[in-house]
């Protein structure tokens, strides 16, 4: 099963995306195995925070400002 995940893995692209919610069961999924993932510090297992509706929208807005104030960016 394995064998065949690895070879059968592909990037995707965000012209590919659906804008479906992925189901918080998969997503869980997800980050309790990238939890995992070796590293050369061996820091794991590794910490996520999962931001959707207005958490993601402060964020948005949050990293827009910073990116204009740092960036000298101007609205017109």
């Amino acid at each position: 099963m394995l064998d065949h995940i690895i070879k059968t893995r592909r990037s995707v692209f965000p012209a590919q995306y659906t804008g479906e919610p992925i189901p918080k069961e998969d997503i869980l999924k997800i980050i309790e195995s990238a939890r995992w993932a070796p590293n050369h510090r061996k820091t794991e297992p590794w910490r996520y925070q999962i931001l959707t509706g207005k958490a993601l929208e402060r964020l948005g807005n949050f990293m827009a400002t910073s990116y204009s104030q740092t960036e000298g960016y101007k609205k017109f």
